[in-house]
């Protein structure tokens, strides 16, 4: 069995590891180190984490802290001096920037027991007048606190999440604007089809990454609950009365939202986390729509010469030596690679989802990470996406213009108008020829009319709106009754 500690970026061995924390304490330097008495009887496979890698959920703790014991003075459980105290180290530790290394069991998870211990720790040390660690945790259980610290984190992300997609569907709007004018022909499959507008492909991805931050605010509203008070086993034992409600409505306070507590749902709040999978996947639907809008960003960018080049991405990173005119579409592939991760996040929490039993929760600390690094990595990349690719899109509305006017899609209508026949010795001649089915049309059979039918089904300003397409099958149905 090995211990393993990691040092910068070496991994240390069992007996290095052990070598390094007997140096340690024998310099004085102070370290956080959670295990039972055992330990060295029988040692255990170590973590490296740091709290402060989680800032949202250290915040949250000792939120908590700091609301309890200013529940317990107001309630007479806690001296005025001592409540004081604690808060004000509190104050201080919140988006503290020292690492707070710790070493934890893997009967244990990250969070829960190791967190509430190290920040009991450092609010004894800052302290300046002598307070037990009892003092610091009266009334505050390991499950109870866990379980409201991570509400309260994931709700912190979740609404930054929602903030920065909302950034980034305005820009989408701004760009779908600036474009409605620009007809391209539309894809299906890759496949040349109909015309549609450059604006409303734009405003296309505005609407669903707006339908998805109502879902993400939807479950924001979910995750403000407090459970503080349930104790362990949601029965209550171990916390003194009228402790729950006051501490409810102070941390409230604190946070500057309302929580709600609902102390018939102190079971199963503690011991199952079937809602973490249920918001991942509203934030996995995020993704989704983020992966989408790059890898269509970086389609209708290909090029410089035999791509699709509909835009012009930002020069963000210029090409190589041996393709100097190239741009290449670094930004969107980030996006990409950040949304792969998300979504291998998801194979992890769920994993740790389900690794409770009877009245204990899941032990990992799979499912809390892999939230909340899905919503930052996703926060960040949507931020990264709107400076520096969406800000600086240009149009190649020529280009457009003119793949529009050479897709051979509308022979699907031509047909209906002029006869199989006809249409198939025009699309033929079209193909072969590299030209417009219209140029082709008038090559084979004549000019068109004004006004007619043909002028409209060949006009992709016309069809390219859904007024004009609507107008245009309302003309179709008549002549062909």
């Amino acid at each position: 069995m090995f211990l393993h500690l990691l040092t910068g970026t070496k991994l240390l061995n069992f007996s290095e590891s052990i070598n390094l924390l007997e140096k340690s304490t024998e310099k004085g330097l102070k370290m956080s180190f959670f295990a039972n008495e055992s330990l060295t009887k029988a040692p255990l496979c170590f973590g490296h984490e740091k709290l402060n890698e989680f800032p949202e959920y250290v915040n949250a703790v000792v939120k908590i802290r700091k609301a309890s014991a200013l529940a317990n003075r107001e309630l007479g459980y806690l001296s005025k001096e001592k409540a004081a105290e604690i808060s004000r180290v509190c104050d201080g530790l919140i988006n503290v920037s020292e690492p707070l290394t710790c070493f934890e069991q893997t009967i244990l998870r990250f969070i829960g027991m190791p967190a509430n211990k190290i920040i009991n720790e450092q609010i004894q040390i800052k302290a300046e007048i002598p307070i037990s660690l009892d003092e610091i945790s009266l009334n505050q259980w390991t499950n109870d606190v866990t379980v409201t610290a991570e509400a309260i984190a994931i709700r912190s992300d979740l609404s930054l999440l929602s903030k920065n997609l909302r950034i980034l569907c305005n820009e989408l709007g701004r760009k779908a604007k600036e474009f409605e004018g620009v007809v391209k022909c539309g894809r299906l499959g890759l496949r040349d089809s109909f015309p549609i507008r450059l604006g409303d492909e734009f405003k296309s991805h505005k609407t669903i990454i707006e339908a998805i931050i109502g879902e993400l605010q939807e479950e924001e509203k979910f995750w403000t609950f407090s459970v503080l008070g349930a104790g362990d086993l949601g029965t209550g034992l171990g916390v003194l009365p009228s402790f729950s409600s006051k501490v409810t409505q102070l941390l409230s306070e604190e946070l500057g939202y309302k929580l709600s507590l609902k102390e018939e749902e102190f079971q199963p709040s503690l011991n199952n986390r079937y809602r973490f999978i249920i918001a991942h996947s509203k934030i996995q639907a995020a993704a989704v729509a983020l992966w989408k809008l790059a890898r269509d960003l970086t389609i209708m960018a290909s090029g410089p010469r035999a791509g699709i080049r509909e835009i012009v991405l930002p020069a963000v990173a210029p090409g190589s030596s041996i393709m100097p005119g190239k741009i290449n579409p670094t930004v969107a592939e980030l996006i990409m690679n950040i949304c792969d991760k998300v979504f291998a996040n998801s194979s992890g929490l769920n994993v740790g989802v389900h690794a409770g039993w009877l009245e204990n929760d899941s032990n990992s600390s799979l499912p809390l990470k892999a939230i909340l690094d899905s919503c930052q990595l996703l926060s960040r990349g949507a931020m990264v996406l709107v400076e520096k690719v969406v800000k600086g899109i240009t149009s190649n509305s020529e280009r457009c213009l003119e793949q529009a006017q050479m897709s051979l899609a509308p022979a699907l209508f031509l047909q209906k108008i002029i006869g199989k026949n006809e249409t198939k010795k025009v699309l033929e001649f079209a193909l072969i020829n590299n030209i417009s089915l219209a140029d082709s049309y008038r090559k084979l059979i004549g000019e068109i009319e004004k006004g007619s039918l043909l002028e409209d089904l060949f006009d992709v300003y016309l069809l390219s709106r859904k007024e004009g397409a609507k107008n245009f099958m309302n003309k179709l149905r008549l002549f062909t009754q």
